[in-house]
């Protein structure tokens, strides 16, 4: 499970992994819009959604998918094609808050009926995976999961000519591994979220290694103290949830990135995904897709998948006393 924000913190965007799809929630009425759904061509139809990413600056969809072959991986990005809403009978009258401006935004992106239409993919990376963009909208990372060993962030500068100027780093971590997500911090470096043996001492990685902003060189270690799972940022706070998990859930740590310390700590009812965590704008709310393991039989929106969006209020720093020496 995947999930982004726009970044005027009205719609949540979801996409399941197996699937071909991208599922539109408001945020303001906690329901599901509608769909984007994915048409490839030909030449790109192998593969299913992995990750995504909403570009708000030229707004444009950056979608990696994986393959069962991984020759077929891939990152790519999409441009949109607004469909223009003729209100010349007033209906936009019929809806209200989100939904009616959005209707009288005439030739928005965001049409009524969330049937939106995508560009020809016009750029693709052959490497696939969790993927991060940074602040300014200027380079995409991509945490490749199939192409190793070696294991490697890349990093891409997004042009109006697409994913260009590749960098990357040196191998991150020793076999078997798995690769969860990955996370773009400004002023600070690019977060990575793996399992697999430390390559200094060869024991199990139970920390989430940093890397330059600039170089992809590693700088740090945030210790997590279990393989980490999933990461999102807010200013100088890194969240990470680690594997282990109690009779209670999964617990999601906040660092401070001055520090490096941890300052707050959250949990989530149930199993926190892979990859699926996620801070809104302006820093006060989480989300997280969980699978609680108890609500199968019931007439949600995602009901057909075991995962359920979970929302958890962020608190202050200090609010409780932890590292506060």
């Amino acid at each position: 499970t995947s999930l982004d924000l726009t970044s005027n913190n009205e719609y949540l965007l979801v996409g399941l992994q197996g699937g071909s799809s991208i599922s539109i929630v408001s945020i303001e009425t906690k329901s599901l819009l509608g769909t984007i759904n994915l048409d490839q061509d030909l030449e790109f139809e192998i593969g299913t959604v992995f990750d995504i990413e909403y570009v708000d600056s030229t707004n444009q969809l950056v979608v990696s998918y994986l393959s069962s072959n991984p020759t077929y991986n891939k990152t790519q990005i999409y441009g949109w094609v607004g469909t223009p809403w003729d209100d010349s009978e007033g209906n936009c009258s019929n809806f209200t808050s989100v939904d009616k401006e959005i209707c009288q935004n005439s030739g928005d992106t965001w049409t009524i009926n969330y049937k939106v239409e995508l560009e020809t993919p016009y750029s693709y990376a052959i490497y696939a995976g969790p993927i991060s963009i940074d602040q300014d909208q200027q380079y995409i990372y991509i945490l490749d999961k199939y192409n190793g060993p070696p294991y490697r962030v890349y990093r891409y500068d997004i042009t109006s000519d697409g994913l260009q100027n590749k960098i990357m780093t040196s191998n991150i971590a020793g076999g078997p591994i798995s690769l969860h997500d990955l996370e773009y911090v400004p002023d600070f470096g690019v977060v990575v979220a793996i399992g697999g043996n430390d390559f200094t001492d060869d024991t199990s990685l139970d920390h989430a290694p940093v890397y330059a902003l600039d170089n992809l060189n590693h700088i740090a270690n945030l210790d997590v103290g279990s393989t980490p799972l999933a990461i999102t940022s807010y200013g100088e706070y890194v969240y990470i949830s680690p594997t282990d998990v109690d009779d209670n859930g999964m617990f999601i740590i906040e660092y401070n990135t001055e520090t490096q310390l941890q300052t707050n700590y959250y949990q989530v009812a149930g199993l926190l995904g892979s990859h699926a965590l996620l801070i809104d704008f302006k820093g006060e709310y989480l989300y997280a897709a969980v699978d609680d393991l108890s609500d199968q039989d019931t007439a949600e929106p995602y009901n057909g998948s075991s995962f359920n969006i979970q929302r958890i209020k962020v608190l202050p720093e200090a609010t409780y006393p932890i590292n506060n020496f």
